[in-house]
Protein backbone atom coordinates (compact mmCIF):
# COMPACT_ATOMS: atom_id res chain seq x y z
CA UNK A 1 0.00 0.00 0.00
CA UNK A 2 1.38 3.39 -0.97
CA UNK A 3 -0.32 5.57 1.64
CA UNK A 4 -2.89 5.53 4.41
CA UNK A 5 -4.78 7.85 6.71
CA UNK A 6 -4.78 7.63 10.47
CA UNK A 7 -8.58 7.50 10.37
CA UNK A 8 -9.14 3.87 11.37
CA UNK A 9 -11.16 3.16 14.47
CA UNK A 10 -9.06 2.95 17.64
CA UNK A 11 -11.53 0.34 18.87
CA UNK A 12 -10.05 -2.10 16.37
CA UNK A 13 -7.09 -2.53 18.70
CA UNK A 14 -9.34 -4.58 20.96
CA UNK A 15 -8.89 -7.37 18.40
CA UNK A 16 -5.31 -8.11 19.47
CA UNK A 17 -3.39 -10.34 19.25
CA UNK A 18 -2.83 -9.92 15.52
CA UNK A 19 -2.84 -12.94 13.21
CA UNK A 20 -0.93 -13.70 10.04
CA UNK A 21 -2.97 -13.09 6.90
CA UNK A 22 -4.57 -16.12 5.26
CA UNK A 23 -3.59 -17.48 1.88
CA UNK A 24 -5.69 -15.66 -0.72
CA UNK A 25 -7.21 -18.08 -3.24
CA UNK A 26 -8.89 -16.33 -6.15
CA UNK A 27 -11.79 -18.21 -7.75
CA UNK A 28 -12.82 -15.60 -10.33
CA UNK A 29 -12.10 -17.93 -13.24
CA UNK A 30 -14.17 -20.81 -11.81
CA UNK A 31 -16.93 -19.68 -9.44
CA UNK A 32 -16.75 -16.16 -10.89
CA UNK A 33 -17.46 -17.63 -14.31
CA UNK A 34 -20.64 -19.13 -12.84
CA UNK A 35 -21.99 -15.57 -12.59
CA UNK A 36 -24.92 -15.10 -14.95
CA UNK A 37 -23.58 -13.68 -18.27
CA UNK A 38 -19.92 -14.36 -17.34
CA UNK A 39 -17.69 -16.39 -19.68
CA UNK A 40 -13.94 -16.44 -20.33
CA UNK A 41 -12.14 -17.99 -23.28
CA UNK A 42 -8.66 -19.49 -22.89
CA UNK A 43 -6.79 -16.33 -23.82
CA UNK A 44 -8.88 -14.29 -21.41
CA UNK A 45 -8.22 -16.73 -18.57
CA UNK A 46 -4.50 -16.52 -19.21
CA UNK A 47 -4.70 -12.72 -19.27
CA UNK A 48 -6.61 -12.60 -15.99
CA UNK A 49 -4.10 -14.98 -14.42
CA UNK A 50 -1.35 -12.59 -15.45
CA UNK A 51 -3.14 -9.68 -13.81
CA UNK A 52 -3.81 -11.70 -10.66
CA UNK A 53 -0.15 -12.64 -10.42
CA UNK A 54 0.91 -9.02 -10.94
CA UNK A 55 -1.47 -8.02 -8.15
CA UNK A 56 0.21 -10.45 -5.77
CA UNK A 57 -2.55 -13.05 -5.50
CA UNK A 58 -1.03 -16.29 -4.25
CA UNK A 59 -3.34 -18.90 -5.78
CA UNK A 60 -5.96 -18.97 -8.53
CA UNK A 61 -8.57 -21.60 -9.25
CA UNK A 62 -8.59 -21.71 -13.04
CA UNK A 63 -11.58 -24.00 -13.51
CA UNK A 64 -12.46 -27.68 -13.59
CA UNK A 65 -10.29 -30.75 -14.18
CA UNK A 66 -13.01 -31.95 -16.56
CA UNK A 67 -12.61 -28.95 -18.89
CA UNK A 68 -10.01 -29.19 -21.68
CA UNK A 69 -10.29 -25.41 -21.99
CA UNK A 70 -9.40 -24.89 -18.32
CA UNK A 71 -6.50 -27.34 -18.50
CA UNK A 72 -5.26 -25.52 -21.59
CA UNK A 73 -5.44 -22.22 -19.71
CA UNK A 74 -3.19 -23.70 -17.01
CA UNK A 75 -0.79 -24.99 -19.65
CA UNK A 76 -0.59 -21.66 -21.46
CA UNK A 77 -0.18 -19.71 -18.23
CA UNK A 78 2.73 -21.94 -17.29
CA UNK A 79 4.27 -21.49 -20.75
CA UNK A 80 3.93 -17.73 -20.31
CA UNK A 81 5.96 -17.91 -17.09
CA UNK A 82 3.12 -17.54 -14.58
CA UNK A 83 4.42 -18.71 -11.18
CA UNK A 84 1.22 -18.54 -9.13
CA UNK A 85 -0.26 -21.63 -7.56
CA UNK A 86 -2.80 -22.77 -10.15
CA UNK A 87 -5.69 -24.96 -9.06
CA UNK A 88 -8.28 -27.09 -10.82
CA UNK A 89 -11.44 -28.40 -9.19
CA UNK A 90 -12.32 -32.07 -9.61
CA UNK A 91 -15.98 -32.99 -9.13
CA UNK A 92 -15.34 -36.46 -7.75
CA UNK A 93 -18.50 -38.06 -9.18
CA UNK A 94 -17.03 -37.73 -12.67
CA UNK A 95 -16.54 -41.09 -14.39
CA UNK A 96 -13.24 -39.85 -15.90
CA UNK A 97 -11.74 -38.66 -12.63
CA UNK A 98 -8.47 -40.59 -13.08
CA UNK A 99 -7.87 -39.19 -16.56
CA UNK A 100 -8.87 -35.71 -15.40
CA UNK A 101 -6.38 -35.79 -12.54
CA UNK A 102 -3.57 -37.08 -14.76
CA UNK A 103 -4.25 -34.49 -17.46
CA UNK A 104 -4.48 -31.67 -14.93
CA UNK A 105 -1.17 -32.55 -13.33
CA UNK A 106 0.41 -32.82 -16.78
CA UNK A 107 -0.94 -29.36 -17.64
CA UNK A 108 0.91 -27.88 -14.67
CA UNK A 109 -1.75 -27.57 -11.96
CA UNK A 110 -0.21 -27.13 -8.51
CA UNK A 111 -3.41 -27.89 -6.60
CA UNK A 112 -6.14 -30.41 -7.30
CA UNK A 113 -9.23 -29.87 -5.19
CA UNK A 114 -11.61 -32.77 -4.74
CA UNK A 115 -15.27 -31.83 -4.39
CA UNK A 116 -17.90 -34.24 -3.07
CA UNK A 117 -21.44 -33.61 -1.86
CA UNK A 118 -22.14 -33.22 1.84
CA UNK A 119 -25.88 -32.58 2.11
CA UNK A 120 -28.12 -35.64 2.53
CA UNK A 121 -30.89 -33.86 0.62
CA UNK A 122 -28.61 -33.39 -2.36
CA UNK A 123 -27.30 -36.94 -2.15
CA UNK A 124 -30.87 -38.22 -2.19
CA UNK A 125 -31.68 -36.05 -5.21
CA UNK A 126 -28.60 -37.38 -7.03
CA UNK A 127 -29.21 -40.99 -6.03
CA UNK A 128 -25.88 -41.18 -4.21
CA UNK A 129 -25.21 -42.79 -0.85
CA UNK A 130 -22.95 -41.62 1.95
CA UNK A 131 -20.87 -44.75 1.45
CA UNK A 132 -20.28 -43.87 -2.19
CA UNK A 133 -19.17 -40.35 -1.22
CA UNK A 134 -16.63 -41.61 1.30
CA UNK A 135 -15.28 -44.30 -1.01
CA UNK A 136 -14.98 -42.00 -4.01
CA UNK A 137 -13.33 -39.26 -1.94
CA UNK A 138 -10.76 -41.71 -0.60
CA UNK A 139 -10.04 -43.01 -4.09
CA UNK A 140 -9.71 -39.62 -5.76
CA UNK A 141 -7.57 -38.02 -3.07
CA UNK A 142 -5.22 -40.97 -2.71
CA UNK A 143 -4.91 -41.27 -6.49
CA UNK A 144 -4.04 -37.60 -6.88
CA UNK A 145 -1.41 -37.85 -4.16
CA UNK A 146 0.13 -40.95 -5.74
CA UNK A 147 -0.05 -39.40 -9.21
CA UNK A 148 2.19 -36.57 -8.03
CA UNK A 149 -0.15 -33.64 -7.50
CA UNK A 150 1.93 -31.08 -5.58
CA UNK A 151 -1.03 -30.27 -3.32
CA UNK A 152 -4.38 -31.93 -2.80
CA UNK A 153 -7.32 -30.10 -1.29
CA UNK A 154 -10.69 -31.65 -0.48
CA UNK A 155 -14.10 -30.93 0.96
CA UNK A 156 -17.83 -31.29 0.47
CA UNK A 157 -20.28 -28.75 -0.91
CA UNK A 158 -23.29 -27.61 1.14
CA UNK A 159 -21.29 -27.95 4.35
CA UNK A 160 -23.39 -25.50 6.34
CA UNK A 161 -26.62 -27.48 5.80
CA UNK A 162 -25.08 -30.94 6.27
CA UNK A 163 -24.95 -33.37 9.19
CA UNK A 164 -21.94 -32.58 11.38
CA UNK A 165 -21.05 -36.20 12.11
CA UNK A 166 -21.06 -37.04 8.38
CA UNK A 167 -18.99 -33.95 7.63
CA UNK A 168 -16.35 -35.01 10.13
CA UNK A 169 -16.27 -38.47 8.53
CA UNK A 170 -15.75 -36.85 5.12
CA UNK A 171 -12.87 -34.74 6.39
CA UNK A 172 -11.35 -37.71 8.22
CA UNK A 173 -11.33 -39.78 5.03
CA UNK A 174 -9.86 -36.86 3.06
CA UNK A 175 -7.03 -36.28 5.51
CA UNK A 176 -6.20 -39.95 5.87
CA UNK A 177 -6.07 -40.27 2.08
CA UNK A 178 -3.51 -37.47 1.94
CA UNK A 179 -5.36 -34.16 1.55
CA UNK A 180 -3.32 -31.34 3.04
CA UNK A 181 -6.17 -28.83 2.99
CA UNK A 182 -9.79 -29.25 4.09
CA UNK A 183 -12.37 -26.93 2.55
CA UNK A 184 -15.52 -25.61 4.23
CA UNK A 185 -17.94 -24.64 1.45
CA UNK A 186 -20.88 -22.48 2.51
CA UNK A 187 -22.47 -23.22 -0.85
CA UNK A 188 -25.77 -21.50 -0.08
CA UNK A 189 -24.32 -18.57 1.87
CA UNK A 190 -26.55 -19.37 4.84
CA UNK A 191 -24.05 -19.50 7.72
CA UNK A 192 -23.60 -16.71 10.25
CA UNK A 193 -20.04 -15.54 10.94
CA UNK A 194 -20.05 -17.22 14.36
CA UNK A 195 -21.22 -20.47 12.74
CA UNK A 196 -18.28 -20.37 10.33
CA UNK A 197 -15.95 -19.73 13.26
CA UNK A 198 -17.45 -22.72 15.07
CA UNK A 199 -16.91 -25.03 12.09
CA UNK A 200 -13.30 -23.90 11.65
CA UNK A 201 -12.56 -24.35 15.34
CA UNK A 202 -14.20 -27.77 15.32
CA UNK A 203 -12.13 -29.00 12.40
CA UNK A 204 -8.92 -27.58 13.83
CA UNK A 205 -9.52 -29.53 17.01
CA UNK A 206 -9.87 -32.79 15.10
CA UNK A 207 -7.58 -32.54 12.08
CA UNK A 208 -4.06 -31.36 11.36
CA UNK A 209 -4.62 -30.32 7.73
CA UNK A 210 -5.03 -26.63 6.98
CA UNK A 211 -8.57 -25.25 6.82
CA UNK A 212 -9.84 -23.23 3.86
CA UNK A 213 -13.21 -21.50 3.56
CA UNK A 214 -15.39 -20.71 0.57
CA UNK A 215 -18.22 -18.31 1.45
CA UNK A 216 -21.14 -17.10 -0.65
CA UNK A 217 -22.75 -13.71 -0.25
CA UNK A 218 -26.48 -14.46 -0.32
CA UNK A 219 -27.07 -12.57 2.95
CA UNK A 220 -24.30 -10.04 2.34
CA UNK A 221 -22.15 -11.75 4.99
CA UNK A 222 -19.51 -13.49 2.89
CA UNK A 223 -16.71 -11.13 3.94
CA UNK A 224 -17.78 -11.23 7.60
CA UNK A 225 -17.93 -15.03 7.49
CA UNK A 226 -14.50 -15.27 5.88
CA UNK A 227 -12.95 -12.92 8.43
CA UNK A 228 -14.58 -14.81 11.31
CA UNK A 229 -13.29 -18.09 9.87
CA UNK A 230 -9.78 -16.65 9.56
CA UNK A 231 -9.85 -15.39 13.15
CA UNK A 232 -10.88 -18.88 14.22
CA UNK A 233 -7.85 -20.34 12.46
CA UNK A 234 -8.64 -20.81 8.77
CA UNK A 235 -5.39 -20.73 6.83
CA UNK A 236 -6.87 -19.91 3.42
CA UNK A 237 -9.84 -17.94 2.06
CA UNK A 238 -11.49 -18.05 -1.36
CA UNK A 239 -12.19 -14.68 -2.97
CA UNK A 240 -13.22 -13.34 -6.38
CA UNK A 241 -12.52 -10.08 -8.18
CA UNK A 242 -15.28 -7.59 -7.33
CA UNK A 243 -17.17 -10.39 -5.57
CA UNK A 244 -18.12 -12.24 -8.76
CA UNK A 245 -19.70 -15.66 -8.39
CA UNK A 246 -22.84 -17.73 -8.50
CA UNK A 247 -26.04 -15.95 -7.36
CA UNK A 248 -24.93 -13.10 -5.06
CA UNK A 249 -21.27 -13.94 -5.52
CA UNK A 250 -18.26 -14.68 -3.34
CA UNK A 251 -16.01 -12.81 -0.93
CA UNK A 252 -14.68 -9.80 -2.87
CA UNK A 253 -10.91 -9.93 -3.28
CA UNK A 254 -10.58 -6.17 -2.90
CA UNK A 255 -12.60 -6.00 0.33
CA UNK A 256 -10.79 -8.96 1.88
CA UNK A 257 -7.35 -7.55 1.11
CA UNK A 258 -8.11 -4.08 2.44
CA UNK A 259 -9.92 -5.32 5.55
CA UNK A 260 -7.00 -7.58 6.42
CA UNK A 261 -4.42 -4.85 5.93
CA UNK A 262 -6.13 -1.85 7.46
CA UNK A 263 -8.73 -3.14 9.90
CA UNK A 264 -6.79 -6.13 11.20
CA UNK A 265 -3.17 -5.14 10.62
CA UNK A 266 -2.51 -8.36 8.70
CA UNK A 267 -1.41 -7.40 5.18
CA UNK A 268 -1.79 -10.17 2.63
CA UNK A 269 0.34 -10.73 -0.45
CA UNK A 270 -2.09 -8.64 -2.52
CA UNK A 271 -0.73 -5.37 -3.95
CA UNK A 272 -3.60 -3.09 -3.06
CA UNK A 273 -2.63 -0.29 -5.43
CA UNK A 274 -3.59 -2.58 -8.33
CA UNK A 275 -7.08 -3.47 -7.09
CA UNK A 276 -9.04 -0.95 -9.17
CA UNK A 277 -7.12 -1.80 -12.34
CA UNK A 278 -7.64 -5.52 -11.73
CA UNK A 279 -11.38 -5.14 -11.18
CA UNK A 280 -11.73 -2.81 -14.17
CA UNK A 281 -9.86 -5.18 -16.47
CA UNK A 282 -11.96 -8.21 -15.48
CA UNK A 283 -15.17 -6.19 -15.81
CA UNK A 284 -14.02 -5.07 -19.24
CA UNK A 285 -13.40 -8.63 -20.40
CA UNK A 286 -16.85 -9.68 -19.20
CA UNK A 287 -18.53 -6.48 -20.44
CA UNK A 288 -20.03 -6.28 -17.00
CA UNK A 289 -20.16 -2.93 -15.18
CA UNK A 290 -18.91 -2.53 -11.62
CA UNK A 291 -21.64 -1.07 -9.42
CA UNK A 292 -20.59 2.52 -8.61
CA UNK A 293 -21.18 1.94 -4.89
CA UNK A 294 -19.15 -1.29 -4.83
CA UNK A 295 -16.76 -0.95 -1.85
CA UNK A 296 -13.08 -0.33 -2.62
CA UNK A 297 -13.27 -0.35 -6.45
CA UNK A 298 -16.58 1.38 -7.26
CA UNK A 299 -16.49 4.80 -8.89
CA UNK A 300 -18.30 6.44 -5.97
CA UNK A 301 -15.86 5.27 -3.28
CA UNK A 302 -13.87 8.49 -3.48
CA UNK A 303 -16.56 10.85 -4.77
CA UNK A 304 -18.52 13.59 -3.03
CA UNK A 305 -21.45 15.83 -4.03
CA UNK A 306 -22.93 17.15 -0.75
CA UNK A 307 -21.96 20.79 -0.19
CA UNK A 308 -20.26 20.41 3.18
CA UNK A 309 -18.45 17.24 2.16
CA UNK A 310 -17.11 18.80 -1.02
CA UNK A 311 -16.03 21.92 0.85
CA UNK A 312 -14.12 20.15 3.60
CA UNK A 313 -12.85 17.14 1.66
CA UNK A 314 -11.21 19.49 -0.83
CA UNK A 315 -8.87 20.73 1.89
CA UNK A 316 -8.95 17.71 4.22
CA UNK A 317 -9.78 14.56 2.25
CA UNK A 318 -8.84 12.32 5.16
CA UNK A 319 -11.94 13.56 7.01
CA UNK A 320 -14.24 11.77 4.58
CA UNK A 321 -12.15 8.84 3.27
CA UNK A 322 -11.06 5.78 5.25
CA UNK A 323 -7.93 5.45 3.09
CA UNK A 324 -6.43 7.42 0.18
CA UNK A 325 -7.68 6.58 -3.31
CA UNK A 326 -4.17 6.02 -4.64
CA UNK A 327 -3.71 3.16 -2.18
CA UNK A 328 -6.07 1.07 -4.34
CA UNK A 329 -5.28 2.72 -7.68
CA UNK A 330 -8.32 5.02 -7.69
CA UNK A 331 -8.72 8.79 -8.09
CA UNK A 332 -10.63 11.31 -5.99
CA UNK A 333 -13.35 13.33 -7.70
CA UNK A 334 -16.55 15.17 -6.98
CA UNK A 335 -19.79 15.50 -8.87
CA UNK A 336 -22.72 17.84 -8.41
CA UNK A 337 -26.34 16.91 -7.90
CA UNK A 338 -29.02 16.90 -5.22
CA UNK A 339 -27.44 18.47 -2.13
CA UNK A 340 -24.75 20.44 -3.92
CA UNK A 341 -24.47 24.12 -3.00
CA UNK A 342 -22.59 27.17 -4.27
CA UNK A 343 -19.15 25.94 -3.23
CA UNK A 344 -19.53 22.58 -4.99
CA UNK A 345 -21.18 24.02 -8.10
CA UNK A 346 -18.67 26.87 -8.33
CA UNK A 347 -15.76 24.46 -7.90
CA UNK A 348 -17.12 22.23 -10.66
CA UNK A 349 -17.55 25.20 -12.97
CA UNK A 350 -13.95 26.26 -12.30
CA UNK A 351 -12.65 22.68 -12.78
CA UNK A 352 -14.29 22.56 -16.20
CA UNK A 353 -12.77 25.91 -17.19
CA UNK A 354 -16.19 27.48 -17.67
CA UNK A 355 -16.96 31.21 -17.30
CA UNK A 356 -17.25 32.30 -13.69
CA UNK A 357 -20.75 33.17 -12.52
CA UNK A 358 -21.70 36.07 -10.30
CA UNK A 359 -23.31 35.41 -6.92
CA UNK A 360 -26.86 35.75 -8.21
CA UNK A 361 -26.14 33.64 -11.28
CA UNK A 362 -24.45 30.98 -9.12
CA UNK A 363 -27.47 30.87 -6.81
CA UNK A 364 -29.70 30.23 -9.81
CA UNK A 365 -27.28 27.59 -11.05
CA UNK A 366 -27.52 25.80 -7.71
CA UNK A 367 -31.32 25.79 -7.97
CA UNK A 368 -31.09 24.39 -11.49
CA UNK A 369 -28.60 21.69 -10.44
CA UNK A 370 -30.81 20.45 -7.62
CA UNK A 371 -34.00 20.55 -9.69
CA UNK A 372 -32.31 18.82 -12.62
CA UNK A 373 -30.93 16.09 -10.34
CA UNK A 374 -34.40 15.47 -8.89
CA UNK A 375 -35.83 15.22 -12.37
CA UNK A 376 -33.20 12.91 -13.88
CA UNK A 377 -32.27 10.99 -10.71
CA UNK A 378 -28.66 11.45 -11.75
CA UNK A 379 -25.67 13.64 -11.03
CA UNK A 380 -25.29 16.54 -13.45
CA UNK A 381 -23.11 15.62 -16.39
CA UNK A 382 -20.25 17.89 -17.45
CA UNK A 383 -22.00 18.42 -20.76
CA UNK A 384 -25.27 19.53 -19.16
CA UNK A 385 -23.50 21.90 -16.77
CA UNK A 386 -21.42 23.35 -19.58
CA UNK A 387 -24.53 23.98 -21.65
CA UNK A 388 -26.30 25.66 -18.73
CA UNK A 389 -23.37 27.91 -17.81
CA UNK A 390 -22.73 29.04 -21.39
CA UNK A 391 -26.40 29.86 -21.78
CA UNK A 392 -26.55 31.90 -18.55
CA UNK A 393 -23.09 33.44 -18.14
Amino acid sequence: MTARWDRLSPFNTALEPKLDAPLICDVTLRDGEQTIDAAFDVDEKVAVLGRLEAAGVARAQVGFTSSPTDREAVRRARAAGNEMELELLCVAVSERWREEIDESIAAGADVIQMLVRGSDDLLDAMGITREFVLERLHDTVSYAVQAGAPRVSAGPSFVTVADLAFLEEIYRVAEEAGAGELVINDTLGVARPDAMAFLVSRLRERFSAGIRVHCHNDFGLALACALAAWQAGAAAVDVAVAGLGERAGNVPLDEMAMALELLYGAPSSVRSEQLVELATSVAGILRMPIHPNKPIVGRNCFAQKIEMHVRYSTAHPDLFEPFPPESVGAERHFDIGKGSGPFAVGAKIAALGLPELGDAQLAEAVKWVNARAEETKRAISDEDLSGYVRAHA
